[in-house]
């Protein structure tokens, strides 16, 4: 995957932006507070449908106007040329076009433009709670599997529905309703939780390697700690079904009295261990940030293996924390893949690609 042009609109703090990229790398420089993150989460916004810093989209929207617009032309070795668009008004009325087609559902937008980010932020995938892992495995596999986003949409809205009956159960109790939701838990539910083992399965055997090509002698292993089985492992989505259908009867009363959904897939985890010992609680600062940077190269890897492609790869003020070994790694990939990194000043090490000064003039970011 490669992005030829970005054009930006009132995003964040660019007003008017149009840039032509370079095909491998492309180096985004300039002091602190000026642009640089806006620009690579344009990028990433655009593959995602959605961003990585913040969870309310209004904040995209430059402060002084009514609305966004982002529009990129890229090439893809699997789908050829794509011109992708997205807008949004303070009224959160979105509009997004690909190939000059108006796209409305999400599962028809996210993975067509395909990016993987790796930023300081990524030492919360070890360090943080379950739901940071979660967002990152179901952004990953919903950027390979259009039918795992649509499952998955479809699960969070069952999800809220069956929520809200369990909260109102104690004045207006509805066995017929809530049994509707949990049939509809229970397929997509057991879909997901299939799915995330097995794309767990082949991180293993991605991530290992990579890892200890970072950090010899640190032997990584990802385990899936699925909430509806109690196990890592099941071989088939009937098999999950009854398993989550008998979970679903176990906490039945519980659920009435908190009026929340306890069992299922929105409340996994992935258990990361170092040398069969929990990352989250042994490893230091530093083998947190390199178990970070492994799982991202593996997502690079996974998706080649998936989709026949590599993502355009986003590197925001990584190079910064990392030590010499692990940043030469980075600067390997763009050999494979394009390539933006986002730093304060020029890296010495890197004397390919194009280079982009960023500078906020009078509150107003320039890329030039």
């Amino acid at each position: 995957m490669i992005i030829k042009r970005l054009k930006l609109e009132n995003w964040r703090n660019y007003l008017h932006q149009e840039a032509l990229f370079d095909e491998s790398v492309n180096i985004i420089y300039g002091a602190n507070a000026q642009g640089k993150t806006n620009l690579l989460e344009a990028i990433s916004y655009l593959g995602m449908a959605s961003s990585f810093r913040t969870t309310d989209d209004l904040d995209l929207i430059n402060k002084n106007k009514q609305h966004f617009y982002l529009e990129a032309e890229a090439y893809s070795a699997t789908q050829g040329r794509l011109t992708i668009s997205a807008a949004m008004n303070r009224d959160k009325k979105r509009k997004w076009v690909v190939n000059g087609q108006p796209r409305r559902r999400l599962v028809d937008i996210v993975g067509i433009f395909h990016t993987v980010i790796f930023s300081p932020e990524d030492i919360y995938l070890v360090k943080g709670g379950p739901g940071c892992r979660r967002r990152w495995l179901n952004r990953q596999i919903s950027q390979i599997d259009p039918a795992y986003c649509h499952t998955l949409v479809n699960y969070n809205h069952i999800l809220r529905q069956r929520n809200a009956c369990l909260k109102a159960w104690e004045r207006m109790p509805d066995e017929d309703t809530l049994a509707v939701w949990n049939d509809q838990l229970v397929e997509y539910g057991s879909q997901i939780s299939l799915r995330r083992q097995q794309i767990i399965a082949a991180l293993n055997q991605i991530a290992a390697p990579l890892h200890d090509d970072l950090a010899t002698g640190e032997g990584l292993e990802l385990r899936y700690q699925c909430n509806i089985a109690g196990r890592e492992s099941f071989s088939s989505a009937a098999e999950l079904a009854e398993l989550y259908r008998r979970e679903l009867q176990r906490h039945s009363h519980a659920e009435r009295l908190r009026g929340a959904t306890l069992v299922g897939p929105h409340r996994d985890d992935i258990n990361i261990l170092i040398n069969g010992d929990a990352a989250r609680d042994f490893a230091s600062q530093g083998q947190q940030r390199t178990l970070a940077l492994s799982l991202k190269l593996s997502e690079l890897e996974l998706a080649y293996a998936e989709k026949g492609e590599y993502p355009v790869l986003l590197l925001d003020d990584a190079l910064s924390e990392l030590d010499d070994q692990r940043g030469r790694r980075i600067l390997e990939l763009p050999a494979k893949t394009q390539t933006f990194i986002s730093a304060a000043t020029l890296p010495s090490a890197i004397n390919q690609g194009t280079k982009w000064l960023v500078q906020a003039i009078d509150g107003v970011a320039h890329l030039q």
